[in-house]
């Protein structure tokens, strides 16, 4: 109960901040950039479903998670992972910008890419915390940075308010999780090192998680990349903005699955 309460209320204030934010930038940015940024979004999600592996889940789930063989192991598979999906992200850059005859896309896709790369170095500790049912330490954490990511968003679209701005924002937005992730359980300290033995129970675990994740993003995408090739980018980025702000209700009943349940 106290970690659907903490929960609850980390999401109804990170949506809050997530919302004033796209308030502003509206006021800053032409909606044709935010139609852009959908299909980013978009194929940036769909790279990383179609490849995940559950490593969050098998820290969560293996009794073993806090053997430092162990989350030391699921983190660099994780940075392998970060660095490999940053490749095929730019290897798909090209094809997918001349699919929705925008050009500068194969630019912006492989720029907006590293973020997977900053993602693959964060620190395993917030997955961790919630095996010891630290809520109010993970509370803190993500309101701290949905925080820092939202006045660093604003600011680089007010200094460059093109495309370069969003993408610039969501690289600081992956650079603050990156740092951040690291003070969340200060005593976890990671290196890069590969056990046989876990990796194998990590991929054991995920090979399920893996098809379930194909599904659950072709399930919930398809809408966007259908209508990226169809409709006006102005009118994407402002059915992509509406479409977040309809689906908060499922987005907290999904967090509370993830986190707590």
């Amino acid at each position: 109960t106290k970690g659907a309460i903490w929960t609850t209320g980390s999401f109804a204030i990170g949506q809050l901040i997530r919302f004033a934010t796209n308030v502003v930038l509206t006021r800053l940015l032409a909606p044709e950039l935010f139609g852009i940024m959908v299909i980013v979004y978009t194929l940036r999600s769909g790279v990383e479903l179609i490849s995940d592996v559950g490593i969050g889940q098998s820290i969560i789930y293996n009794k073993n998670a806090e053997d430092p063989d162990f989350y030391k192991t699921a983190w660099t598979l994780q940075s392998i992972r970060g660095i490999v999906l940053w490749i095929a992200a730019c290897a798909a850059a090209a094809p997918m910008a001349h699919f929705y005859q925008i050009p500068t896309l194969t630019l912006i896709m492989s720029v907006a890419s590293l973020v997977r790369v900053l993602s693959g170095f964060t620190s395993v500790s917030q997955f961790l915390a919630q095996k010891k049912l630290l809520f109010a330490k993970l509370a803190a954490y993500e309101i701290i940075v949905v925080a820092i990511s939202a006045a660093g968003q604003v600011g680089l679209a007010y200094f460059i308010p093109t495309i370069w701005g969003l993408v610039f924002g969501l690289l600081f937005s992956g650079v603050t999780v990156m740092i951040g992730s690291h003070f969340l359980l200060p005593e976890i300290k990671h290196r890069f090192k590969i056990s046989g033995y876990y990796t194998w129970q990590i991929l054991n675990l995920g090979k399920w998680i893996f098809h379930a994740s194909i599904v659950y993003f072709l399930s919930i995408s398809f809408d966007r990349l259908y209508l990226a090739g169809v409709i006006p980018l102005a009118l994407l980025g402002v059915y992509g903005i509406a479409r977040n702000i309809s689906e908060l209700l499922s987005s907290l009943a999904l967090r509370l699955g993830n986190v707590v349940i």
